[in-house]
């Protein structure tokens, strides 16, 4: 079998013995290779981190098949490296994993205390991608002695260009006597990478007995926790984390874990009471555990255009879920970039069954039921007694005008979950719409009661109230619910409607202008408002709201009516006439059909006549 050797690797230093043998001021090392430092001549600033500098130009020489500085002269290589950086590897090798080249990024940065402190660092980060894992950064370790540094630098660069890309190999594990015990352990890890889409319990087995053989390992323990997250099994995922000691590399990544597991917490709701203090822990830590604990707090406190530029193009699924959380629950919120970074936590991340019920709540808002209803089937298929995802295959199902499958989809949330007041409210809707209106007012009153900020159940209760005759009771709860969440669209329309019937069309007018003012889509919005034009007595603002309206939604007979209605009052009757023609066209077997004949005949005789 071929064998390969390596030499003259930059230059090896000794950090053990602190041996100089150079004088200061002499550049070190073959140049393509050279680290800043070293180009420097900087022989006190060399640590282990050179020499992580020289394998990461090795390991992108071997990837992109050029190094990554460049000069037609020693002098001219020198100064490239002295002044620019080094271009990221995927720029040159799109193929390249992106995990394998954040890793070589880390190996090139020009700050020493930038990089891998040690090649055991990089070795660690590299043997978890061959396993299928994630990059975090190893613990700080001893520099190996020189006698196996070219050794570890080639077992490095041939695994990682062969099996990172995908040509075969094995993954890296430090020799010595331990080998045999640390590659059971390694096996455990890999296979319960492998495992923990389609069975995370068994996962959490395979690592617990990977821990047994190798306690220390906290990134195991992590990963861990994770899986028994995803499967359900949340008191204990907060166990495994709280167990990571407050002096390991892995401690943020532990607060910040503990954090999110309390604000995603499904069993109890939204409790960012409990998740403030380890996310501010981790926001209080450095790097990229640090951004997601600050941009995890200002979701949470709902300041999201601070969310959204803390975790701008931050990596991982952990980013992805937060930015993914944001845009669905943020006012006027980019539901679709909701639904890309959900979709990216699911391919990075473990399918957590809430992230499902997450996606199917975003996929209903842009109108994709059957997308939701997949997602909502997803979850319980994972967790067949999930309420969340029940709540949301009803709402799409709902979305479909599949009332009785979506009363059955609400009514079996509430039995896994008895105080839901989204299950409730959405119940309570169904139940209006089934005709049961005192059943509808039990199951909002119930909601209410639960959650009294819930601007959308008191919304509810006052279409309810509006729907049997009680306006002075509508109106009290569109108050409260516009107290609750000012300036929504949907209320504001619907008040206006409630005090349009009570007789007052001014501030009926005053409702609908503020309602366009934030949704100039609203149809039924112009529509309304043009009645309230009319009730004053103003026809020609009022033709004007009910033209908007017919260009907004033109197949709609509605507008189309009571445009020729104010056409015919001001006495254009061949205007009207189009107008009513329009409406039997549209709706042809509808019960108001034989009025609107009637009022086309009238015109058509009018314009007979001559008038």
């Amino acid at each position: 079998m071929p064998t390969a050797s390596l030499s003259d690797f930059g230059l090896a230093k000794s950090v053990a013995t602190g041996s100089r043998l150079t004088r200061t001021g002499e550049a070190l090392g073959t140049p393509a290779y050279m680290s800043p430092e070293q180009a420097r001549g900087d022989v006190s600033s060399l640590t282990s981190a050179t020499d992580v500098w020289s394998l990461g130009c090795v390991l992108h020489e071997m990837l992109a098949g050029r190094p990554p500085f460049e000069g037609e002269t020693p002098a001219a290589l020198v100064g490239a490296i002295l002044t620019r950086a080094a271009p990221p590897l995927r720029r040159l090798r799109p193929d390249v994993p992106r995990d394998l080249g954040r890793v070589l990024g880390a190996c090139l940065r020009r700050e020493t205390r930038e990089r891998y402190t040690d090649v055991g660092s990089l070795r660690d980060d590299l043997g978890r991608l061959l396993a299928g894992g994630r990059p975090i950064g190893a613990p700080r370790g001893r520099w190996p002695s020189r006698a196996v540094v070219p050794a570890l630098f080639l077992a490095l660069a041939a695994t990682a260009a062969a099996v990172l890309l995908g040509r075969g190999g094995g993954p890296v594990r430090p020799a010595g006597p331990s080998e045999k015990a640390a590659g059971s352990a390694e096996a455990l890890a890999a296979r319960a990478r492998s495992l923990r889409a389609s069975s995370p319990v068994e996962a959490a087995r395979l690592l617990a007995e990977a821990l047994a053989q190798e306690p220390g390992r906290d990134d195991w323990r992590l990963e861990r926790g994770l899986v028994l997250w995803g499967a359900g099994e949340n008191v204990r995922a907060r166990e495994e984390w709280r167990l990571i000691p407050a002096g390991s590399p892995c401690a943020t990544r532990a607060e910040l874990y503990l954090g999110l597991e309390a604000f995603f917490r499904e069993e109890e709701g939204l409790r960012f009471d409990q998740a403030r203090p380890h996310l501010e822990r981790a926001a209080a830590g450095a790097g990229a555990d640090a951004r997601l604990g600050s941009g995890a707090l200002a979701a949470g406190r709902q300041r999201w255009d601070e969310a959204r530029a803390t975790l701008r193009d931050a990596p991982g699924w952990e980013a992805a879920l937060l930015r993914g959380y944001v845009e669905a629950n943020a006012p006027r919120g980019d539901r679709a970039a909701a639904e890309r970074d959900l979709t990216s936590t699911l391919a990075e991340g473990i399918p957590f069954p809430w992230i499902y019920v997450s996606r199917a709540q975003v996929r209903t808002a842009l109108g994709n039921a059957e997308g939701a209803i997949a997602d909502s089937e997803t979850a319980l298929r994972l967790r067949p007694d999930d309420p969340g995802a029940l709540l949301n295959r009803g709402w799409a199902r709902w979305q479909l005008r599949e009332v009785e499958r979506a009363f059955r989809d609400f009514d079996a949330a509430l039995r896994f979950r008895p105080a839901f007041p989204e299950a409730l409210n959405n119940r309570g809707v169904a139940r209006r719409e089934r005709g049961d209106s005192d059943g509808a007012m039990r199951d909002l009153d119930q909601a209410i009661r639960l959650r009294p900020t819930y601007a959308e159940a008191f919304a509810n209760r006052a279409d309810t109230r509006a729907a049997l005759g009680d306006l002075a009771g509508a109106l009290e709860d569109y108050a409260e619910s516009l107290r609750l969440r000012p300036g929504d669209a949907l209320t504001l329309h619907n008040r206006g409607l409630a005090r349009l019937n009570a007789g007052d069309p001014a501030a009926a007018l005053q409702d609908f202008s503020e309602a366009l003012t934030d949704r100039p889509d609203l149809v039924e919005a112009w529509n309304n408002r043009g009645l309230a034009h009319r009730h004053l007595g103003d026809l020609a603002l009022a033709m004007e709201d009910f033209a908007a309206a017919i260009r907004l939604r033109p197949e709609d007979p509605g507008p189309h009516a009571n445009l020729g209605d104010a056409r015919f009052s001001s006495g254009d009757f061949q205007g009207a006439a189009e107008c009513f023609r329009a409406v039997l066209r549209l709706a042809p077997d509808d019960p108001r059909s034989e009025t609107v004949r009637r009022a086309l005949a009238l015109c058509e005789e009018r314009l007979r006549e001559g008038r």
